[in-house]
């Protein structure tokens, strides 16, 4: 991909910053009107590389987890 001339050409079909292994989690427990859940997402290290005439860039972005916990309760229950 080349965003404009004179800059360095974007190849999204080799290296282009999607990570190789993502793994997803959720539960969710409740008992009697009020309960809880937990996701978490957890994605690998990914890595952009933009080609030149003259050299190689190449970006790298580290592995990162992300977490969520929800609670709930009914009060009619």
């Amino acid at each position: 991909m080349v965003i404009r001339p004179g800059l360095l050409v974007l190849d999204r079909l080799r290296d282009s910053g999607l990570p190789r292994h993502n793994v997803a989690l959720n539960l969710a427990v409740g008992r009697r009107g009020m309960g809880a859940s937990l996701n978490a997402n957890w994605n690998g290290p990914a890595r952009v590389r933009l080609d030149a005439a003259v050299g190689a860039t190449e970006f790298r972005y580290p592995s990162w987890a992300q977490f969520n916990l929800g609670l709930f309760v009914e009060p009619e229950r």
